[in-house]
């Protein structure tokens, strides 16, 4: 079973990692949370700390400021993807949840962390396998650590045990998902016979949407409510599988919802596959041409309402600073890149029309649109005719409550339109959570405030080598100082 951190709101969080890996450093970033008052906590090397070297210590000693569903992973390399990840489930009073009317029940073991897997170290496909085992897709997932697997080349299925979350008839449950996917797809989970009302997106609360089916992308989160009153009491499948670009990998997952009273050993691994159950309505649909039309069973991210109203200063007509950041693949061939005589800092061997998943540390994210690029334009002109038709108001006038998350989506040959406060001084990462396009360099540094503007380390805090200090007090649940997390 992976070990799981339950805490509550404003606890102090302690964790001595201690580098056991031989001639590799590590890392460990606490996704979701923001370290206001702790930024060299931040767990990115280079960036706000020195990487963990072999042998050595190093204690994480922070407070838990913000509540919800968030998980800790490596942020060294490309080792999230070898399964160096764990959920960090922060808690606050559930008279403090305005979705508390619509459960029962929140328990510490309805964390459903889904992994991709490959049988391989990820080091062992950097910078990228041409004539073996090409492409940076899934062969398989993980729910919990736990799933089955079977051998294409010679049809043997592994014999391992699954994950079984256990429920009572005539309950309604609180599930945290936690998209601890890492490779070059998002993936979806459907149960079956059960619906999912969405209520939470990467900690804050939402409108709830009732949804068949929920993607999720690298780093993204969300709590659903499963309602098990008037259901047959049985075991029903939990499929993970792999969209969109993956979905013709034929990689997926299955776990099992057992109803306390019903038999689980009668169940048959092989009726189970990535097209058994239908998705139906999609929460967070994410192919760039979902969101074109008025599907009703495709709800993407821009069309999400936040639970609570947005700050004025968030919806205020003209932003105090506006930038574009703009990215894509740079391909090259072998012979230009490795017999020329010329050093390319970074390649990538893919080109896919995909969504990016970027996750943007210190800072949380008020989506106020999404949409495609004009591409019968120059790249220049159809970001100008974006800012044109945001320069009319008319997208501040529909979107009164955008939703807040820290893991944004930009789709493929598609744009993202945001909005942040810049409250948090500090050098903060802003990275694809896809690891390796990450690692191949598809990411940058936003300075906010000044240097004089930073919260200083702690005299004794270690340039490099073991540190084990403890500092700083957590702030009381009312002081007004605390955050700006809604």
């Amino acid at each position: 079973m992976r070990i799981i951190f339950q805490v509550c709101q404003y606890d102090k969080v302690i964790v001595d990692v201690q580098n056991r890996m031989k001639g590799s450093s590590v890392s460990i970033h606490w996704h979701g949370l923001f370290q206001r008052k702790t930024p060299w906590m931040d767990g990115v090397p280079g960036v706000t700390n020195c990487p963990i070297l072999e042998k050595e210590t190093f204690r994480y000693s922070f407070c838990a400021s913000e509540y919800g569903t968030l998980f800790g992973h490596s942020h060294d390399a490309t080792q999230i993807i070898d399964g160096l990840s764990v959920p960090l489930i922060v808690r606050r009073p559930k008279s403090q949840d305005p979705h508390r009317d619509l459960y029962d029940h929140d328990l510490p073991s309805h964390v459903i962390h889904m992994s991709d897997w490959m049988h391989m170290m990820s080091s062992e496909k950097w910078p990228g396998l041409i004539h073996r085992s090409a492409g940076m897709h899934a062969e398989t997932y993980l729910i919990n650590g736990r799933g089955l697997y079977k051998e294409p080349s010679r049809n043997v299925s592994t014999n391992t045990p699954y994950t079984v979350f256990h429920v009572k008839p005539n309950r309604r449950y609180r599930f945290r998902l936690i998209g601890a996917c890492s490779l070059s797809c998002a993936m979806q989970i459907t149960i079956e016979g059960h619906k999912m009302l969405v209520i939470h997106a990467d900690g804050t609360p939402i409108e709830p949407w009732e949804a068949d089916t929920v993607v999720l992308l690298s780093g993204e989160r969300f709590d659903v409510i499963i309602d098990t009153r008037n259901k047959p009491v049985s075991t029903y499948w939990i499929l993970v599988q792999g969209v969109p670009t993956c979905a013709n990998q034929n990689a997926f997952q299955i776990a099992a919802l057992k109803y306390d009273g019903s038999p689980l050993g009668d169940m048959s691994r092989t009726s189970i596959g990535p097209k058994a159950l239908p998705r139906g309505k999609v929460f967070n649909a994410v192919e760039s041409s979902d969101c074109k039309g008025d599907n009703q069973n495709l709800k993407c991210m821009n069309e999400i309402n936040a639970y609570y109203p947005t700050p004025e200063y968030i919806l205020k007509p003209k932003a105090d600073v506006r930038d574009t950041v703009t990215f894509d693949f740079s391909l090259y061939d072998v012979k230009t890149l490795m017999f020329n005589d010329n050093y390319y800092p970074f390649y990538t061997p893919r080109g896919f029309d995909i969504t990016h998943p970027f996750h943007w540390h210190g800072v949380s994210l008020f989506i106020l649109k999404q949409g495609l690029l004009d591409t019968s334009i120059p790249l220049s002109e159809a970001i100008k005719k974006v800012w044109a038709d945001i320069d009319t108001g008319r997208i501040l006038q529909e979107r009164k409550k955008p939703v807040e998350k820290d893991t944004i989506g930009v789709p493929g040959d598609g744009w993202t339109y945001l909005r942040f406060v810049a409250n948090n001084p500090g050098m903060w990462i802003s990275h694809c959570h896809y690891a390796y396009h990450a690692e191949a360099g598809m990411s940058y540094v936003l300075q906010i405030g000044e240097p004089s503007d930073f919260i200083k380390p702690p005299p004794n805090f270690p340039k490099c080598g073991n540190y084990l200090g403890i500092h700083g007090e957590c702030p009381a649940a009312d002081d007004p100082n605390a955050g700006i997390q809604l």
